[in-house]
């Protein structure tokens, strides 16, 4: 079953299609560790239903759970932090225009930034590892998780919000001004990154438009991709 397909992506050369046939035990499995440490229920409807949707913003996002199973228990975090990804898009699935707090996926999508990863390029000082892991070169080096593109109501401009998603166990550290400070912080460095790529005049206006053109290409992608989910016709 074809369950990723990431589009023009610089640094593949090419569309990617990545194939994997499905074992429902398996991903359980995956999962199982995971949600014990999150305090959550392993149940075989909590794993469809997180795994389902993960897919729902990236197969590649699924697959990074069995590359965290791999590795050492110290990189549990990043499952935790997958598990999040699953939970907030479901949040997200069931909002309403009403809603102040969750963004609402009948109305607009969600692209994953690391999907593709050049649409808020890195600075040439920062290396891959250090970009990736985000805390070795400071908030500077990580992108937010998420681009929310909502469509208008009536005829108007689309609105995009970067969202950074963080998990933490207990109450008391997820309420911590630090960690709101941090997500501030890295949420207006993306968004920053992402007017220097598209809008910065001293880019030459061939160069910003082959830019966003590309970037519409890659939103038709996951619009497409939400249609087939959430978002109305």
């Amino acid at each position: 079953y074809v369950i990723d397909a990431v589009p023009e992506r610089d640094d593949l050369g090419c569309q990617q299609l990545i194939t994997s046939t499905a074992h429902f035990e398996e991903v359980r499995s995956l999962l199982d560790r995971t949600l014990s440490l999150m305090g959550l229920s392993a149940s075989a409807k909590n794993c469809a239903d997180l795994l389902n949707e993960l897919k729902g913003l990236s197969g590649r996002l699924s697959m990074r759970l069995a590359s965290v199973a791999a590795k050492s228990p110290g990189t549990g975090n990043v499952g935790s932090e997958l598990i999040a990804l699953a939970l907030v898009r479901g949040q997200c699935r069931k909002a309403s225009d009403e809603d102040s707090c969750w963004l609402d996926l009948n109305r607009g999508f969600f692209v994953p930034l690391d999907d593709v990863r050049d649409l808020v390029p890195v600075p040439e000082w920062i290396d891959d590892e250090n970009e990736q892991e985000g805390a070795s070169a400071g908030v500077t080096a990580a992108r937010a998780d998420l681009l929310y593109v909502e469509i208008p109501k009536t005829r108007g401009r689309i609105s995009l919000r970067f969202v950074e998603v963080k998990y933490r166990r207990h109450l008391s550290q997820a309420r911590s001004p630090d960690l709101a400070d941090r997500i501030a912080d890295q949420v207006a460095v993306t968004r920053q990154r992402w007017l220097d790529c598209f809008f910065d005049e001293k880019v030459s206006t061939t160069e910003r438009t082959l830019r966003a053109a590309r970037l519409g290409r890659v939103l038709r992608f996951y619009a497409e991709k939400a249609r087939r989910h959430n978002l109305r016709e």
